[in-house]
This record gives structure tokens, sequence and C-alpha cells, in this order.
């Protein structure tokens, strides 16, 4: 075997390899020539997937609100690990199956779901479309399909609620004040939420490089709608009006723990569920 011919054989194994031509490197295989890379997505009409969105969210919003809902901890390898995770779910197919009766409803916690399909909290929907939690609620009511609140909502739960024309989980950080966590589950108790959702794994500080980053690139001034340049939820969101906030440092309690669950079974008086912030982003 000559230099060339080696060096060709190891560019064929590697895809590229020092001082080697583009003019000799190996042919494209008969399947590469009739693949082609799909046409940018540049308007909803165009969207096949759910992940079809993100260029258009990416060119709508500002930087630091993208990256406010794209990031991930850690690198963003919290979002990677949730793609791939998903991605081993997969479609069983059951040949000669009767589909004349065909149904996506189900029983979750005893109440009927049409589908089995549903809107996890994300504060601050404000940042990405002006109606905010009221633009998701209507779109929860058209489908029928349950919707979850988070304590850092943009908008009042009584106005989330009517749009939806009927009751929402509220999420609950539990804060690290008892009086305000308690405050947060009687406020969504009076607008009638049946159910509240305990985030727990929200101690400690994390690091999310592509909020950082797009913060660094969003020439906007903070303070145009952060009071102070402060991006604490207890210091602006609705959940937490008429609260008195000066005693909360964090969103979770250093004693969180079966004590404490105990002590937060006997407020809730509706149904209580646990819950563990999904990846996908870094906010709850």
């Amino acid at each position: 075997m000559n230099r060339r011919t080696f060096l060709n054989s190891m560019a064929a194994l590697l895809g590229t390899a020092p001082g080697i031509a583009a003019s000799e490197t190996p042919a494209q295989s008969p399947a590469a020539k009739f693949r082609r890379d799909p046409p940018a997505v540049t308007s909803a009409d165009q969207v096949l997937n759910v992940q079809d969105f993100e260029p258009l969210a990416r060119a709508a919003l500002p930087p630091a609100h993208f990256g406010y809902i794209a990031t991930g901890a850690d690198d963003d390898r919290t979002v990677v690990r949730n793609h791939d995770a998903f991605s081993h779910y997969e479609i069983r197919a059951h040949r000669f199956s009767d589909l004349t009766h065909l149904t996506t409803s189900t029983r979750i916690f005893g109440a009927a779901w049409s589908t089995p399909i549903y809107l996890s909290a994300v504060s601050a929907m404000r940042a990405f479309n002006p109606d905010g939690e009221i633009a998701v609620a209507s779109a929860a009511a058209s489908r029928s399909v349950q919707m979850m609140l988070s304590t850092g909502t943009s908008l009042p739960i009584e106005s989330v609620v009517a749009a939806r024309g009927g009751a929402v989980w509220q999420q609950l950080y539990p804060t690290d004040d008892w009086s305000v966590t308690t405050g947060i589950i009687r406020h969504a108790r009076d607008a009638g939420c049946p159910d509240i959702v305990l985030t727990a794994d929200s101690r400690g500080a994390r690091n999310n490089e592509t909020l950082k980053r797009a913060m660094l690139a969003d020439s906007r001034h903070c303070t145009d709608c952060h009071v102070g340049n402060s991006h604490d939820m207890w210091r602006r969101g609705p959940m937490f009006a008429g609260l008195d906030v000066s005693r909360v440092t964090t969103l979770v309690p250093p004693d969180l723990g079966p004590a404490f669950l105990d002590r937060l079974r006997v407020e809730v008086k509706g149904g209580y569920r646990g819950r563990r912030r999904p990846c996908r982003g870094a906010w709850g």
C-alpha cells in the first residue's frame, strides 16, 4: 500500500485527514447523494414537530428570554439527557387490532382526561407571549388538556382559571418562610385549584450557561421589567401579592423532609402531588 492509498483509507474511516485535498476525499455513498438538509423553518405552517418551534422562538424572542426557556443545568446536559431519554419511547404496533372504538382517554389521580397529556408549569410566560398564561390556558381549554400553573406565574391565578374554564393544578415552591408557603396554598385553594404539586429539587446553585450567555448578548435593560434588577419571583409574582416576603431567601426550605411534608399535608386540603422538575429548561 502506498502513502496516498493509506491516507485515503484513513480519511474514509475518520471523515477527514490532514493534507488531503477535497477532490481526493472518498466519494459519497449512493444514499448520501439523495440526502438533503431540510429547509429552515421560517413560519408556523412549516412546523412538522414540536422541536420545529425552537428556531421560530429563537428568532422571535429577545436573547435573554430565549435563553431563559432553553437553558439547562450543568452545560445543558440536562437538556441533552432529557431528549435522549424520550428518544427511547416508541410506538408499539399491534397488527389486526380493532380500532373502531379507539380512545385516548385515561384517568389521572381519579380524574377523567381526554388525552394523557398536560401542560407543565413554566414561570413568567409573558416573557414569551404578551397574553402569557392566559394564552396557554385558552389553548389548554380548546383541547380539554390539564394545565399546571407555576408559582412564578406572571398573571393572577383567577384570570388563568377563567381562561381555562376549569380548575388548574398549582405548582408550589415552598420557600423558606412557612407563612408565605401557606399563603400560596390558600390563594390557590380560594381560586378553586384542587391539587397542589410540590417541586422539591430546586435547592442549591446551578450553572445555566445558555441563559448566562444569552443575557450577555441581550442589549436591553433588565430593569425595564425587573424592578431593582431582581429576578426573584417572590418580589414580583402575583402568587405572592399581599404576602410578607421580606424573610424569603430561597424557593426551597432547608428542612425539606418527612416532617415538612407531614406539616404540608395538614395545610393542603385537596390533592397533593410530589413533583421533580423536568430536565427541559432550568425553571419550573
